[in-house]
């Protein structure tokens, strides 16, 4: 509550929100071994083939599938989990730290979009999934560093 001058009634004013800083990374699909994938990532908080997030901001993360060596790919739907996370090793399948929510995977399947609340972990493991159509998800696995 805000008092605006002495006489006037008070003003309830909502919290202000953390504001959302936007990331776009494209996904290159480069070569297909079982049911790993290597790719390529390329945007504005890529260094290194890592996603670097400033740390105390919350982010919105756009990955978008562009054409690379792989063909007829797609993120599984959202039941399917297709963005998970882990501290430490290899995320699988439903793995999940709070700093991610709402995965949410466009009706063509190309683009997966994931709210990045502000990180404390220096570094997390995460894993993003894929179908090619088939009943085996597919998966690659880089890192995200905080800081």
């Amino acid at each position: 509550m805000t008092v605006l001058d002495k006489g006037r009634p008070k003003e309830r004013r909502a919290a202000a929100r953390p504001q959302m800083t936007s990331v776009d990374f494209q996904i290159e699909p480069l070569e297909r071994h079982g049911t790993q994938l290597a790719c390529a990532i390329t945007g504005s908080a890529v260094n290194g083939g890592v996603i670097e997030l400033s740390d105390g901001s919350s982010h919105t993360m756009t990955f978008q599938l562009v054409p690379g060596n792989v063909s007829g790919l797609s993120f599984v739907p959202e039941a399917s989990y297709p963005f998970c996370s882990v501290v430490d090793g290899c995320p699988k399948k439903g793995n999940q730290i709070p700093q991610f929510t709402n995965a949410v995977v466009s009706a063509d399947g190309q683009t997966l979009t994931v709210t990045a609340d502000a990180g404390t972990d220096p570094i997390v493991h995460y894993s993003l999934r894929f179908t090619d159509g088939g009943t085996t998800a597919l998966t690659w696995d880089p890192i995200i560093i905080n800081h």
